[in-house]
């Protein structure tokens, strides 16, 4: 197919009212088409699957498959208020999305940084944390429910704001690990899904710790291109095949430019 074929096809896709009784969950995704079913889409949602790690060799389609899985996350939360972005790559790819208004920060390509924005990303946990104490609550969707409550009933909300969740996608791990970084990986998948912070990760097998791995309850693996391996606690331990969407930076640039959707 031609790129704006491809383009074409993922719009469909993430437009289809299927695709919709899902994307009511915060932060609902898409996955990818079940092996075997061929309408039968499958997707994610941050609240049965917080983190995700995405592992295959090089040139397997990790990268063009989170392009896929952020273009429908901003075509439903159309502005930062609704969803945050961070964006974490080694090459300068994903600068295909430096316009969308969900960027809490522009593209990040340099270790250094992505190192600082990862422990900036920790202690928004814990304030959040301790908001959550504030009030009796321990999960971001409750805190944003009862503001909401509290705001609709004229009571002081004390400074409270609603919290936007906030997904941070690293595009190819091994240009920034290091032992700091794993650190804060680590510290994130354990306990930011409540606190609405969120890790999308793509990695070869061999760059994923032990530590990593055991913290990561939902893994995608590519054993072919175009072609995963699907694992989560949600459906049991077996794995289930799926064929992904590929979006290359082209593709992406046809799919932003579709009217009316994506609050830029």
């Amino acid at each position: 197919m031609t790129p704006a074929e491809c383009a074409a096809q993922l719009v469909r896709v993430m437009d289809d009212d299927g695709i919709r009784i899902f994307t009511d969950n915060p932060v609902a995704y898409v996955l990818g088409i079940s092996e075997g079913e061929e309408n039968d889409y499958v997707t994610g949602t941050t609240y049965m699957s917080p983190h995700l790690l995405i592992t295959g060799s090089a040139g397997s389609g990790k990268t063009s498959f989170i392009n896929t899985v952020i273009l429908s996350m901003i075509r439903k939360y159309k502005t930062s208020e609704e969803l945050g972005l961070v964006l974490i790559g080694k090459t300068d790819e994903l600068h295909v999305f430096d316009e969308i208004s969900q960027l809490v920060r522009p593209v990040i390509t340099d270790p250094a940084e992505a190192a600082e924005v990862l422990e900036k990303a920790i202690d928004l946990m814990r304030d959040r944390y301790n908001q959550f104490a504030g009030i009796d609550v321990s999960i971001r969707w409750e805190f944003n429910m009862i503001l909401d409550t509290m705001k609709r009933n004229g009571k002081d909300l004390h400074g409270m704001e609603p919290m936007p969740p906030i997904v941070i996608v690293i595009d190819d791990l091994e240009h920034i690990l290091t032992e700091e970084t794993e650190s804060s990986i680590v510290r994130i998948a354990q306990l930011g899904g409540r606190a609405g912070i969120h890790l999308f990760i793509t990695a070869s097998p061999s760059d994923v710790t032990p530590l990593m791995n055991v913290n990561f309850d939902t893994r995608l693996n590519f054993v072919e291109t175009g072609k995963m391996l699907f694992h989560t606690c949600e459906w049991g331990a077996k794995d289930h095949v799926l064929y992904s969407f590929s979006a290359d930076p082209e593709i992406v640039r046809i799919v932003l430019k579709e009217p009316d959707t994506w609050g830029t």
